[in-house]
């Protein structure tokens, strides 16, 4: 098993380094097309995933003692850098920024109960770019 010191990756990866990884992906609908896969498509490549969950938090449980990498949003990286087991890696600038996005059907627009949700999720993940 190796410690996150020991690792072969450097500060950030390379576009080739990304590619040739073996790659976790989080993904909740099946054979949907992740934002990160949607990007590499477009130039052409593909990662190797080797491994396909349906929550991030399930995903940083697999990592621990592996090579393997999981791409995440800058928002999350505050709970990798809490384990000390993991270490964060910059992606290959191919790679661009995204974001999460809500959508719900028009029909709970203004139901009660969902716009409190829909706001303590907003002011949740504010809380977390911070």
């Amino acid at each position: 098993m190796r410690r996150c010191h020991d690792s072969r990756f450097g500060d950030s990866l390379s576009l080739k380094q990304y590619l040739s990884a073996y790659h976790i992906v989080v993904g909740t609908y099946a054979g949907v097309q992740t934002i990160p896969d949607k990007q590499l498509a477009a130039i052409g490549a593909k990662r190797n995933s080797c491994i396909r969950v349906p929550y991030f938090g399930v995903a940083l449980q697999c990592l621990p003692g592996t090579e393997l990498v999981l791409t995440l949003t800058s928002g999350m990286t505050s709970v990798l850098k809490q384990d000390r087991r993991l270490r964060l890696v910059k992606a290959p600038p191919e790679l661009h920024a995204f974001h999460f996005l809500m959508a719900w059907h028009q029909r709970q627009n203004t139901d009660p109960r969902h716009v409190w949700l829909r706001e303590v999720i907003r002011s949740t993940s504010a809380g977390l770019n911070g």
